[in-house]
């Protein structure tokens, strides 16, 4: 049960990049999920840093489309 937890956040992390990439949403809804799927890191990570970064990489997978 240890490791099911940290495997849930390493999938959250993942979410937003993967739904901004594969569904090819507008730049508008592409940032929405970005800001989304930070929310829902900082709620699973109890406010981890790293959902910052995460934000900021899932924004600038928007701006290249």
């Amino acid at each position: 049960m240890k490791i099911a937890a940290p495997i849930a956040v390493v999938l959250l992390l993942l979410l937003p990049v993967t739904v901004a990439r594969s569904e090819g949403p507008s730049a508008k809804q592409c940032a929405a999920d970005c800001r989304a799927g930070h929310d829902q890191c900082r709620i699973a990570t109890k406010n981890s840093p790293s959902c910052d970064a995460q934000l900021q990489r899932c924004m600038q997978g928007c701006l290249r489309k």
